[in-house]
């Protein structure tokens, strides 16, 4: 039996579907990989010394995974430099999910890094979707408004003409919507 049908046939259907709320036995999905992930992010804000094997080894989920984690301790400068010189993940990574977390964890602190500068100008040229590029000019119009124009000058053609209205109110007249 796998462990889709042992979960599968723990669950006392009857009585689940009858209640009137939630499924009671809510299984969790934390799993040896994801506590890896999770992991390597504190060793990254611990400060430990850290393999880069580890990350290369994940799936653009558990890296997501490792983001997220880094997101939620909010990490100071020095650890988001740490990252970037052991992982390179402004130059190495593709997945633009994952390259979103890497932005606005970084923008504040780091929007003069010159590498992080021409990450995002790719970034931004590469991917029109607006979930993935509104976060990123929102936080490039708080935190560098001339850097955030520049750029949407620059790549705005390669948008849906509704996103670009948007982009335009957020950079132009600094109102944020969500």
């Amino acid at each position: 039996m796998n462990n889709a049908s042992v979960v599968l046939s723990s669950i006392k259907w009857e009585k689940e579907l009858r209640s009137a709320k939630f499924p009671t036995d809510i299984r969790s999905f934390r799993n040896k990989r994801v506590e890896a992930a999770e992991s390597l992010a504190m060793d990254f804000i611990a400060k430990k010394e850290v393999d880069k094997k580890v990350y290369e080894a994940f799936n653009s989920k558990l890296k997501v995974i490792f983001m997220m984690k880094l997101e939620a301790e909010k990490p100071k400068v020095d650890v988001l430099e740490k990252i970037e010189s052991v992982l390179n993940v402004t130059l190495n990574e593709t997945n633009p999910e994952i390259l979103l977390y890497w932005y606005t964890l970084n923008i504040p602190e780091r929007v003069k890094n010159e590498v992080l500068r021409g990450g995002i100008s790719k970034y931004l040229e590469q991917y029109g979707r607006e979930k993935y590029i509104k976060p990123v000019y929102k936080l490039l119009a708080t935190h560098d408004n001339g850097y955030a124009r520049d750029l949407f000058e620059k790549y705005k053609n390669n948008y849906n003409p509704k996103v670009v209205e948007t982009l335009r109110k957020i950079i132009y007249s600094n109102t944020f919507t969500s």
